[in-house]
């Protein structure tokens, strides 16, 4: 899992788990944070859902209890900088999208991770309330070639968004240079795709997990992409 991955990465002396967002110590109200980051789940919002009832969904809670744990936070220190990222929601759920600002207190930008150096799509909505995001330079797409190496090659020039179901519409896939054959992503062509190092849904690399490659690509279809950390 995520909380398993977080373990064999951060030391023991730094990471801090708390199992439901909605029932943090008191402590964590005392303290001053500087930085908060959400990706809470996308799924209620998701255009790849046609059915999507945004803040209606039972598993929106979890945006909700982020977003209130975000406004007490704030006002131990109000300088606290925030990322949060989430979907382009539905054309349907605009009225989302105001709220989302609302609740973060910034404006959403519209931006695609390939227009800032990913070799593969991530159209998302970020909220940043530090760097005006929308004004950052563009780069152009990494090479497909960097993620699958010499052996094969991809159907476009920017790979498909790395989603947590292998049950998709439009998987992303790469094609064999001598046979042609196509096949499904690996681990960690997902985990490259998204900009992190292969192999990093696995945990430590020195200790890996041996998590199923079903998990694997579900926690990195979840994850933030890289290029957005690095552009902000």
């Amino acid at each position: 899992t995520a909380r398993e991955i977080a373990r064999s990465l951060i030391p023991k002396a730094i990471l801090r788990e708390y199992s439901n967002i909605t029932m943090l110590p008191d402590e964590i109200f005392r303290q001053r944070h500087d930085i908060y980051f959400d990706t809470c789940p996308c799924q209620p919002w998701s255009r790849a859902n046609d059915n999507c009832i945004g803040y209606r969904d039972t598993r929106a809670a979890a945006l909700l209890a982020s977003q209130a744990l975000f406004r007490r936070l704030k006002e131990v220190n109000p300088a606290i900088k925030l990322i949060a990222e989430n979907v382009k929601p539905h054309d349907r759920l605009a009225g989302d999208v105001k709220k989302m600002e609302h609740s973060w207190g910034v404006q959403a930008a519209h931006i695609n991770a390939k227009d800032w150096g990913s070799a593969s799509s991530r159209p998302r909505h970020l909220f940043c309330n530090f760097v005006a995001v929308e004004e950052l330079p563009a780069l152009q797409p990494a090479p497909a070639a960097w993620v699958l190496g010499a052996s094969y090659y991809a159907s476009k020039n920017v790979i498909p968004c790395i989603v947590a179901s292998q049950d998709t519409h439009n998987p992303p896939t790469k094609t064999r240079t001598d046979s042609h054959r196509s096949e499904r992503l690996s681990p960690d062509d997902s985990d490259a795709a998204q900009g992190w190092p292969p192999g990093l849904s696995q945990g430590n690399q020195a200790r890996p997990l041996e998590l199923s490659d079903t998990t694997r690509i579900k926690i990195m279809g979840n994850a933030i992409n890289a290029a957005f950390l690095y552009a902000i």
